[in-house]
């Protein structure tokens, strides 16, 4: 039996039980984290939606869904419902999602997620498209979307595509970001102004530690300049299989406006023959704790 099939059949097996016992005596709503993984086939109904009996004491929920590409023949693409309930998401303060929807969908769910702390996104590496109701996603680009107590965003296999739609994120309370691109595939280009955009629209004295993996930046070496600058609290950089030009660092030895609180540089999976001199000179000039391996 499909996964969102099985999913509505215990929704409706439970409403049976709630009129054999009490609804408090039900174990299913003391749970407070959830994963689903309905990645086969998509079966929500606008009239009855799978989520409609999520657990009330639910903190915490992880949604592997299928993907956009699985279901891009449906005649109905434009309107396949996600009715995750409002009370839910509210209560919320970690969501994990294996998403690659349009941006409409998911800021259609984040925007009923006051309380999240913790935001994990796996793209797939995949393009994001902006979604059929582009007069709310134009809305959501233009004046943004705050998430006011989130301190936490992962981004797995991350396209720049999906940066770019996430820099509307306005997260006054942001501590820590840890992005994940696809691998050495993409532009290199593309992702430093992808990561630029993104950083737009984050708290810039609130972010303390930012983590970048397998990335390739290139092109404009003012770009990671710029991006350090409005980040002026960073106490924690970590570059995890990320090739750039190491000559960057040469820039930052005497921009003291540039990472000067920074305490810890970590450049994990370093290509053999890196060049750790402008690395060394700048550490030793800021008195900046260097934890360095080599991967490939």
């Amino acid at each position: 039996m499909e996964l969102t099939r099985c999913l509505r059949h215990f929704n409706e097996l439970m409403f049976e039980r709630e009129h054999q016992v009490t609804i408090c005596s039900r174990p299913w709503d003391s749970i407070q984290s959830l994963s689903l993984i309905l990645d086969d086939q998509w079966d929500e109904e606008s009239e009855s939606s799978i989520f409609k009996d999520l657990p009330p004491a639910m903190t915490s929920l992880a949604l592997d869904l299928v993907t956009w590409v699985g279901i891009a023949d449906r005649p109905d693409i434009n309107d396949i419902p996600l009715q995750v309930p409002p009370q839910s998401l509210s209560r919320l303060t970690t969501l994990e999602l294996l998403w690659d929807w349009p941006g409409t969908q998911l800021f259609k769910l984040l925007q009923h997620c006051p309380e999240l702390v913790t935001l994990g996104i796996d793209p797939f590496n995949r393009d994001w498209e902006m979604g059929a109701d582009t007069a709310f996603m134009r809305h959501i680009l233009e004046e943004g979307l705050t998430l006011p107590k989130l301190h936490t965003i992962r981004l797995i296999h991350a396209s720049s595509s999906a940066l770019v739609q996430l820099k509307s994120l306005k997260t006054p309370a942001i501590t820590d970001i840890d992005i994940e691109f696809g691998g050495f595939g993409a532009s290199g280009k593309r992702e430093g102004r992808a990561l630029e955009a993104f950083f737009d629209g984050k708290s810039k004295e609130t972010l303390r530690s930012l983590q970048i993996r397998a990335a390739l930046i290139k092109g404009n070496p003012f770009e990671w300049t710029s991006i350090l600058r409005n980040l002026p609290n960073l106490t924690r950089l970590t570059l995890d299989n990320v090739a750039f030009d190491v000559g960057r660092f040469k820039d930052l030895i005497y921009l003291d406006d540039v990472c000067s609180m920074l305490s810890v540089l970590e450049l994990l999976n370093s290509p053999y023959g890196f060049d750790l001199e402008p690395v060394r000179k700048f550490v030793e000039r800021r008195g900046i704790a260097l934890v360095m391996t080599q991967g490939y």
